[in-house]
């Protein structure tokens, strides 16, 4: 379950529990992107958000830790 809490923990925590199994790189991502789309009209900080593109990366990177590779340190989080 990802809640609004998630997008005020540091980076490096969140990586720690997506290496875990804890959180899903994509639930991080999905409540990131919702953030955004609730929050960019009245402060106009992204000109171009590729959410499509967001949510196929942070697949992947749940994909690679499931079947146990090695990811950098921010794997995972969204940029």
């Amino acid at each position: 379950v990802v809640d609004g809490a998630l997008n005020e923990r540091p980076a490096h925590e969140l990586a720690v529990a997506i290496k875990n199994g804890e959180l899903r790189s994509r639930d991080l991502t999905d409540s990131v992107l919702d953030a955004i789309e609730k929050q960019n009209e009245r402060i106009n900080a992204y000109i171009t958000v590729d959410a499509e593109g967001a949510r196929v990366k942070a697949d992947e990177v749940d994909r690679r830790i499931a079947s146990g590779e090695t990811v950098g340190p921010l794997a995972g989080i969204p940029v």
